[in-house]
């Protein structure tokens, strides 16, 4: 009986307020060596709470404000290009190669990343025998 109104006497609650929760910069990007780079930008929804999206918008709120910037190897810089949230650069990524992306959304902070493009594989001693 000591263990069960120890363990209600445990509880805590924790106030969250729905209503003030700040979206974030969410970026979605896949690319792959030998094509030119590009990323969509959005707006984070809330996790808590009703979020009411009328028929034919988007799921999530696209960002077509922001200024994305590249670096390659610390020293080229390209400003990205807009198309309705989905942001290009002319760069086609090279083995090895050193990349800097750095993202400015107004009203939000600076957002950077470096990164290695990886080199190929190298695979050799291949048996496509069956067994």
């Amino acid at each position: 009986m000591l263990a069960a109104i120890m363990l209600v006497a445990c509880e805590k609650q924790i106030d969250i307020d729905v209503e003030d929760m700040e979206s974030q910069v969410v970026v979605k990007a896949q690319n792959e060596i030998g094509t030119p780079l590009s990323m969509s930008l959005t707006y984070s929804r809330p996790a808590y709470g009703s979020y009411y999206i009328r028929y034919g918008e988007d799921y999530f709120t696209k960002i077509t404000n922001a200024t994305v910037t590249l670096s390659v190897n610390g020293a080229t810089t390209e400003t990205a290009t807009s198309n309705g949230g989905t942001y290009s650069f002319l760069h086609v990524p090279q083995p090895g190669e050193v990349l800097t992306l750095s993202i400015s959304v107004p009203g939000k902070n600076e957002v950077t990343a470096t990164d290695t493009v990886p080199l190929r594989p190298n695979i050799t001693d291949i048996d496509t025998s069956s067994a």
